[in-house]
């Protein structure tokens, strides 16, 4: 079980990395964030941490929350940005 959850661990930070290093070469902000390759990887990453004990949730899941929370605040703030210079 804990070599599952490593697995999809490693393999969630990869493709995310990948999406958004990929973000930043193509500069399209719905693509990178909404691919759907990339909510599916995060939603088995999910489900995979609500499989363990009420204790793993608590230390493993809130995080992975609150870096949604900060997603979900940075897209805002990109989206609501003025692009003067043209440089994103």
């Amino acid at each position: 079980m804990a070599l599952r959850f490593f697995f999809y661990l490693t393999c969630s930070i990869r493709t995310t990395t990948a999406y958004f290093a990929w973000f930043h070469r193509t500069r399209s902000i719905w693509i990178s964030y909404f691919e759907p390759i990339t909510l599916v990887i995060w939603l088995t990453f999910i489900v995979t941490v609500f499989s363990f004990e009420r204790i793993a949730r608590f230390f493993i899941l809130r995080p992975i929350i609150f870096l949604f929370y900060i997603l979900i605040i940075n897209l805002f703030f990109r989206l609501t940005r003025t692009r003067t210079r043209g440089v994103f």
